[in-house]
């Protein structure tokens, strides 16, 4: 079977993870895989088997409203003329916006759309308070792509059953497939991480992790920390802050204001390991998650 995904970029954190070992999979059972990207995935994470094809762009940013605009406009196009050229017998969406950007795809070829879910968006933008007029635009964009969808497969019934309060319409088949859990890879330790060494014999380590955005509410454990420094200066409480994200400089001059001396940014790790070896306690202050890979 012929098979087209597409996603705009690699980016770190458990949504390409994912997909990756999707396409990889699909590879291993034999299936002839297409994948559609801005950039090329790492060839650690991708297999060789993979069959990668650039989707031609001018602007080199990829965030921003500006490039989200563009792209939402082109992208539909150009998938429409690769599923022209490579006639897949299935297309796989990784998120309702994919979904959507093959509308036109499905509209004109027929070709079955299969859309999995780890996250809903429509629930992060309103948490993230997000404008109003952007949230509309997103909802529509995302509703769009549920019913575009041949089948839908989400991670918990929990998240099927806002997905049906979110979109009522969707009348295709909606299956389960749960998370799981997998061992680290062979990886180097992030330099940062041997800061760690250092830490006192009797050091309380709270530890967090993933991409570092407003959803994840890092801010929350930097006032926390602040505030049991006010109240016991001399307390052996280390917080360790792992990933990366938009937000990583922002949270470290936070902390440079406070003049937390207690705290450390690793960075993005693909390994933990030497992190869990000096953690006491882990913490997620998430406002949102589908179901995260730290957990």
């Amino acid at each position: 079977m012929k098979i087209l995904s597409l996603y705009y970029t690699h980016k770190p954190g458990g949504m390409c993870l994912r997909l990756y070992r999707l396409l990889n999979g699909l590879v291993r059972r034999g299936h002839q895989v297409y994948y559609l990207s801005l950039d090329p995935p790492p060839d650690e994470k991708i297999s060789s088997g993979v069959n990668f094809k650039k989707i031609p762009f001018f602007l080199r940013r990829r965030r921003g409203l500006l490039f989200w605009g563009l792209f939402t406009l082109w992208c539909p196009l150009y998938a429409l003329a690769a599923v022209i050229r490579i006639k897949p017998d299935r297309l796989l969406a990784f998120g309702a916006y994919y979904s959507c950007m093959f509308f036109p795809s499905r509209l004109l070829t027929g070709t079955p759309v299969v859309l999995f879910l780890r996250s809903l968006v429509f629930k992060i933008d309103r948490i993230t308070g997000k404008p109003r007029w952007l949230r509309f635009f997103t909802e529509t964009v995302e509703k769009t792509g549920l019913k575009n969808a041949s089948k839908i497969i989400c991670m918990t019934e929990a998240m099927k059953n806002e997905l049906l309060e979110f979109a009522p319409s969707i009348n295709c088949p909606i299956e389960i497939l749960p998370n799981d859990i997998t061992p680290p890879v062979n990886s180097t330790e992030n330099v940062e991480i041997k800061a760690l060494k250092e830490l006192p014999t009797d050091a309380f380590v709270v530890m967090t992790a993933g991409v570092i955005d407003r959803r994840k509410n890092i801010g929350l454990l930097i006032d926390a920390l602040k505030r049991l420094e006010e109240i016991d200066p001399c307390h052996r409480v280390y917080l360790i802050v792992c990933g990366d994200g938009p937000l990583l400089q922002h949270y470290r001059e936070v902390a440079s204001r406070k003049k937390l001396k207690r705290i450390y940014f690793t960075g993005w790790c693909d390994n933990l390991e030497p992190i869990w070896n000096k953690t006491s306690l882990l913490v997620h202050p998430s406002l949102h998650e589908g179901v995260p890979n730290i957990i």
